[in-house]
């Protein structure tokens, strides 16, 4: 081999592991953010509220601290009993729940900022 041809490869191998090891970050970060969203669904069904806000930054956490103790017990009246939730997808900072009740689906979104504190969480649908 001549020497460009080494440097190529060599190149070549090193952008792949690079590749790679960002790969790897993004999956792992996406997954932590998966396991966090989906916390606050199950919190929220053991009606621990406290624990649902865990992982929320300051001002969402007053927020929703106040208001899940009311919203969430509306939603199980209305929907029924939850069956079961899982993640949709992780898009950049936003994980997508799909959430199966009794009389039909809601569908969550937790927002992460950049220190990976939640700061928006919303469900929309309409179970029948």
């Amino acid at each position: 081999m001549t020497k460009k041809t080494m440097l190529i490869v060599s190149v070549s191998i090193l952008l792949i592991v690079v590749m790679g090891v960002i790969y790897l970050h993004n999956t792992s970060h996406s997954q932590m953010l998966a396991k966090r969203a989906l916390n606050v669904i199950d919190s929220l069904q053991a009606g621990n509220y406290q624990q649902a806000t865990r992982d929320f930054d300051l001002r969402a956490a007053s927020i929703f601290g106040r208001q899940l103790p009311t919203l969430w017990p509306t939603v199980m009246a209305k929907a029924g009993a939850l069956k079961s939730h899982t993640v949709t997808r992780v898009d950049g900072n936003k994980v997508y729940i799909t959430c199966i009740f009794e009389k039909g689906n809601l569908y969550g979104v937790v927002e992460f900022d950049d220190t990976n504190k939640i700061v928006n969480f919303s469900m929309y649908g309409h179970p029948v």
